[in-house]
């Protein structure tokens, strides 16, 4: 992260006091970026700035299909990256619901991966496994 990414967040975290940063686990960038954040809110804590923030890096698998649903983009017609934080964040609160939300009419369960063969079942027959 260069300098002026740094004091943005800085600046971010003073401004908001978050108690919790949650990190898209994408690619490997974000254990690099995790590591920075760690770095940034360590010594804002060693400041007295801030108490220390906890981190939590999360899968956002669900995230991006949620993303994409006509559901959410009525809500938030923003962007996508902004629906995906908000799923994230939500998936950090309580993400059994987040998964929940899949389950509905647009049957968006299914294009959440769940094994590596998935993409050889036939779509009803899935869909009646998923169900159950």
């Amino acid at each position: 992260m260069d300098g002026t990414g740094q004091d943005l967040l800085k600046h971010f975290i003073l401004r908001n006091k978050p108690h919790v940063i949650a990190v898209s686990a994408e690619s490997r960038e974000a254990f690099m970026m995790v590591e920075d954040v760690r770095t940034i809110t360590a010594q804002l804590a060693e400041d007295g700035k801030c108490p220390p923030i906890n981190f939590k890096l999360v899968d956002n698998s669900v995230a991006k299909i949620i993303a994409k649903s006509t559901r959410v983009k009525t809500q938030f017609p923003e962007n996508r990256l902004l629906r995906e934080a908000i799923s994230i964040s939500r998936m950090l609160q309580h993400g059994l619901l987040e998964y929940a939300q899949l389950c509905n009419t647009d049957e968006e369960i299914v294009k959440e991966k769940l094994h590596p063969m998935q993409d050889h079942v036939p779509r009803k027959q899935l869909l009646k496994g998923v169900h159950l």
